[in-house]
């Protein structure tokens, strides 16, 4: 019975400590798993900073985010087809494109200046 004593109060003395290595261990995988996604990203954004540091790609994100070209060079824009007949009279305004940066600066700035309406 003595003995029986001892390894339950050996078993309850080391029932602390060994949740605490445990619970530590939990928390050091999750942190290690962290870092790896940390890690995988920083090299996806060094990837990209990389493209960036060349003048042929900051000229085609150019190109295909702004609509810009070199100078000299002629520039089309192809319109999508309207959704809707315009009213008889009424004057088509490129500037209102819509899905393009311009055409949602310009309405933006056209409901500012005019709240209730164009």
């Amino acid at each position: 019975m003595a003995i029986g004593l001892v390894l339950l109060a050996l078993m309850l003395a080391y029932a602390y400590p060994v949740r605490l290595y445990l619970n530590q261990r939990a928390q050091i995988q999750q942190l290690e798993l962290s870092q790896a996604q940390q890690r995988a990203t920083i090299g996806q954004l060094a990837t990209e900073s990389a493209k960036w540091n060349d003048p042929a790609y900051v000229k085609a994100q150019a190109r295909a985010r702004f609509q810009m070209v070199e100078p000299g060079t002629k520039a089309y824009l192809v319109l999508p087809a309207p959704q809707t007949a315009p009213p008889a009279g009424a004057v088509a305004d490129p500037t209102t494109t819509p899905g393009t940066w311009y055409g949602v600066l310009w309405s933006a700035l056209r409901t500012a200046d005019h709240p209730d309406g164009p």
